[in-house]
């Protein structure tokens, strides 16, 4: 159905290396016949006609030449004297120069990506530039440089944060649901709570970090940690275990439970997590959401979990401060949050099946925020009913139908798949 070439490494020598195999060729054929084509990292640069990267002073190697530019080295001084570190690495805000490419739905002009390369982009037409990072240097290298996301036939993507999902955007025409597998951990253990009740525990695994390895072997690409002893105590208590489960995994890992200060984050996004939730404090400490929204963009998730629509905090104990759950959402929207799990408590654990329009209809409301559905998936209906909606749902979390044995992660992942082909063939 399409291409995808991901590349690490240097220009000359993948390029040396690809035409010595015949895979430029192939590739350059089925981008003629229309497949799409997604090219990341050193595959984003192969697509350009030339590079000078791994060649001799003064030469280039010819690359795929599916758009017109070149690859150069990074300039250490841009058009305004300003200085850049190479190899550059680090967050930067990219102004979308072109709308409605499916890779950038849900995604706000000016947000934050992560990049690490010392090459650019010199791009020899503006049109096919679709977004675009430290202006000062482009003015240097060229009139436009920066990510290239022209349409069809080369859908390109520069390495950022997010690319797991925006791989499934890729795949899937920018929304879909994902199976996200749950890993409650309380005293190192893989647990579940009934209707968040720390008195009512059911143990499933003794060592949560091979029940995350075992997920990802199942084919799950995200999964889902919540630290409940720091839900409950207010502090990250079982960061060094959730460490070492990251080291051990290459699916992206979303982390919440207790974490309640800017260090806490960093030190968890230093180690390697993808998004980190904040349940509790975005109700009892608004300016430490606000800044931790500021400072860290997309990899914050907000974690609002909630009994009859009034949000509940300190692990599912507190629901004192009465704060509805629409007014709270609301209000992270406007602080730039844009991922959302979303938990009925009153049906987490519980197996009672999940309201997928429920669901759906919160990711309409707020639809500059990514939902994931969490608490009572039950069945693989339940994943039926989620995609069926047509929402632009994030995900779908589940804990206790996956260790009771009801369904396995890859019947679940199967099972969407299904439902998806289902939809697109009835032109849904």
């Amino acid at each position: 159905q399409g291409l995808v070439l991901p590349g690490v490494g240097s220009f000359a020598d993948a390029m040396t290396t690809m035409n010595e195999l015949g895979q430029t060729q192939a590739i350059k054929e089925r981008v003629a016949q229309g497949a799409p084509f997604l090219g990341i990292c050193l595959g984003m640069q192969l697509c350009l006609e030339r590079g000078d990267e791994g060649c001799a002073e003064g030469q280039e190697m010819e690359g795929l030449g599916l758009m017109r530019g070149r690859i150069v080295r990074m300039p250490a001084l841009a058009a305004d004297g300003s200085k850049f570190k190479v190899p550059h690495v680090g967050w930067n805000s990219v102004e979308l120069a072109a709308a409605g490419n499916p890779l950038f739905a849900g995604v706000e002009d000016g947000s934050y990506f992560y990049f690490t390369h010392s090459y650019i982009c010199e791009c020899s037409d503006a049109a096919d530039v679709a977004g675009i990072t430290c202006a000062a240097l482009c003015q240097r290298a060229a009139p436009r440089s920066g990510l290239w996301l022209p349409v069809p036939p080369g859908e390109v993507l520069g390495r950022w944060h997010e690319g797991a999902g925006q791989l499934r955007a890729h795949r899937r025409g920018g929304m879909g649901v994902i199976l996200v597998p749950a890993i409650d951990i309380l005293g190192g253990r893989a647990v579940r709570l009934k209707k968040g009740d720390y008195a009512q525990v059911t143990v499933y695994n003794e060592d949560a970090v091979a029940q995350a390895a075992a997920f990802e072997a199942a084919g799950a690409e995200r999964v889902h940690i919540v630290d409940l002893d720091g839900a409950r105590d207010g502090a990250p208590t079982n960061m060094e275990l959730i460490k070492r489960m990251v080291a051990q995994l290459s699916c992206e890992v979303e982390v919440g439970g207790g974490i309640r200060s800017m260090e806490a984050i960093q030190r968890y996004v230093d180690a390697g997590v993808r998004r980190v939730v904040l349940g509790s404090a975005l109700v009892k400490d608004r300016s430490f959401a606000l800044e931790a929204a500021r400072e860290f963009g997309p990899v914050i998730v907000a974690g609002v979990d909630a009994k009859d629509g009034i949000v509940a905090t300190e692990g599912w104990l507190d629901t004192a401060d009465g704060v509805p759950q629409e007014e709270l959402i609301g209000e992270l929207e406007a602080m730039g949050i844009r991922h959302l799990v979303y938990t009925d408590i009153a049906r987490d654990g519980m197996q009672t099946g999940l309201d997928a329009q429920a669901y759906a209809a919160m990711a309409r409301a707020f639809p500059g925020v990514r939902v994931t559905a969490s608490g009572g998936l039950a069945s693989l209906q339940d994943l039926r009913n989620l995609v069926a909606t047509g929402a632009p749902l994030d995900g779908a979390i589940t804990g206790r139908a996956i260790y009771e044995g009801v369904f396995t992660v890859e019947e679940g992942i199967a099972c969407i798949r299904e439902e998806e082909a289902r939809r697109a063939a009835a032109g849904c």
